[in-house]
């Protein structure tokens, strides 16, 4: 069985970032909950708390990000958002906290948590 891989944008602004993440073990999201966690404790370890959450969602790419552009002829383009590892390239991508960048990145880990969520029906 290969493991699923859930695909989805992210839009902030002006800004679409497509992400392609792999469905984790319930260990790793737990791990990841607890480093998140300690964190959150303290906050003053902010910047630390979105480390956290981009290294996250580099360590669980498939496969490369993409950010959506327009061309110099108007075309929507969609490009890889950097070069050689998936990880380093989502570091590089988002090494400045901005507002937008810690949007964007929470939104996206907030969106795939959500949807590994298995669907319960009541009966």
């Amino acid at each position: 069985m290969t493991p699923e891989t859930i695909s989805f944008r992210v839009r902030y602004n002006n800004t679409k970032i497509t992400f392609h993440l792999k469905v984790v073990s319930l260990e790793d999201e737990t791990l990841y909950t607890q480093r998140l966690g300690k964190l959150l404790d303290d906050e003053s370890q902010y910047d630390k708390v979105y480390k956290c959450i981009v290294d996250a969602l580099g360590e669980w790419s498939d496969k490369m990000p993409t950010v959506q552009e327009i061309d110099d002829a108007g075309k929507i383009v969609e490009k890889p958002i950097g070069d050689g590892s998936i990880l380093e390239a989502v570091r590089e991508y988002f090494k400045e906290r901005t507002p937008e960048s810690e949007r964007l990145t929470n939104a996206a880990m907030v969106t795939f948590r959500n949807r590994m969520v298995p669907e319960v029906d009541f009966l």
